[in-house]
C-alpha cells in the first residue's frame, strides 16, 4: 500500500498537469503537488514514478514554479479540490479508502506500542516469573488479535507488534522454566528428607515398639506434608507411604478391629482429605 501516488490531470484552466499526492499519516493530511506540463519533463516524470513514489534514497528535487497545498483526509470529501481533475479517478478513490485504513492502523499500533513498551519495561526488571505480567501480556495480545481479525491493523504493524509480543512471552517462559526447575529441585530435596523420616517410622513399626508415639509422629508428618513444597508425583508417593504406615500401626495396635472405617489418621476418611 503506497503513501504516494503520481498521475496526470488538468487544472482549473483545463491545462494538463502532473499531480503528486503524499499521505502525512501523523497529521492526517494529504500533501498535493502539481507541476505544469512544461515542468513535468520526461526525465522528471520518471524520477517521480521510480524514486519519489517508491521512497528511494535518491532525492527528487521539485522544479521551481510547482504548486503545493494540503488537505484534510476526509471520509466524505475528495482528497482533491474540485478544480483538479485526474485521468484515474479510481486511483484517487482507492487511495482515499486505503489511506484512512493506514491512518487508523497507525494510531492503533502507536497505542499498542506504548502499552507493550510498558510491559517490556516491567519484564526487563523481573528476576523471577510473574503471573500477573503473564496475564497482562495475554490480555494485551488478545486485544491485538481482535484488531487483526477485524482487519483494522496493517500487516506490517501487526507483524511488528507480534514479534515483540512473542519475544516478551519467550522471556517470561524462560523465567517460568527456571522457576519450575527450582521447584522440582526443592521438591526433590523435600522428598529425600521426608522419605528418610517415613523410612525411620516404617522401620520402628516393624519392630513393633512405641506404636502410640509412632502414630503421633505420622500425624505430625502428615501435617508437615501439607505445608511443604512438592511436585504432585512426590506428594502422592509420600501420602501413600504415610497412609500405609497408619494402616500398619492400627493393625498392630487393634488387629482385625482396625479395619473397616478407613480412618487412618483420625482426621478424615484418609490422610489425603
Amino acid at each position: 500500500m503506497r503513501n504516494k501516488i503520481v498521475l496526470w490531470g488538468t487544472d482549473a484552466a483545463d491545462e494538463r498537469i502532473l499531480v503528486a499526492l503524499e499521505l502525512k499519516i501523523d497529521e492526517n493530511k494529504v500533501m498535493i503537488y502539481t507541476f505544469s506540463e512544461a515542468l513535468a519533463t520526461d526525465d522528471f516524470y520518471q524520477q517521480m514514478m521510480e524514486n519519489w513514489r517508491n521512497d528511494k534514497e535518491e532525492p527528487v528535487v521539485f522544479p521551481e514554479g510547482h504548486q503545493s497545498f494540503s488537505r484534510e483526509l476526509s471520509i466524505t470529501e475528495s482528497i482533491l479540490p474540485e478544480e483538479i481533475k485526474v485521468e484515474r479517478t479510481d486511483l484517487i478513490q482507492r487511495a482515499q479508502t486505503e489511506w484512512h485504513f493506514v491512518v487508523l492502523s497507525s494510531k492503533l499500533s502507536e497505542a499498542y506500542r506504548a502499552e507493550l513498551k510498558e510491559l517490556e519495561e516491567k519484564l526487563a526488571s523481573l528476576k523471577d516469573y510473574d503471573k500477573e505480567i503473564w496475564s497482562n501480556l495475554k490480555n494485551f495480545w488478545g486485544k491485538v488479535q481482535n484488531q487483526m481479525r477485524d482487519r483494522t491493523l496493517l500487516r506490517e504493524h501487526a507483524d511488528e507488534i507480534k514479534a515483540r509480543t512473542n519475544k516478551a512471552f519467550d522471556a517470561l517462559k524462560n523465567l517460568r522454566s527456571k522457576m519450575d526447575d527450582e521447584f522440582r529441585d526443592q521438591s526433590k530435596d523435600n522428598m529425600q528428607r521426608f522419605s528418610e523420616a517415613v523410612e525411620d517410622v516404617e522401620k520402628r513399626i516393624k519392630e513393633n515398639t512405641h506404636l502410640n508415639k509412632i502414630f503421633d509422629e505420622l500425624k505430625r508428618l502428615q501435617k508437615d506434608l501439607r505445608g511443604t513444597t512438592f511436585t504432585k508425583e512426590h506428594r502422592n508417593k509420600l501420602w501413600q507411604r504415610i497412609d500405609n504406615a497408619f494402616k500398619d500401626v492400627k493393625e498392630k495396635r487393634f488387629g482385625d478391629r482396625a479395619g473397616g472405617d478407613g480412618n487412618n489418621s483420625g482426621g478424615g476418611n484418609s490422610p489425603l482429605d
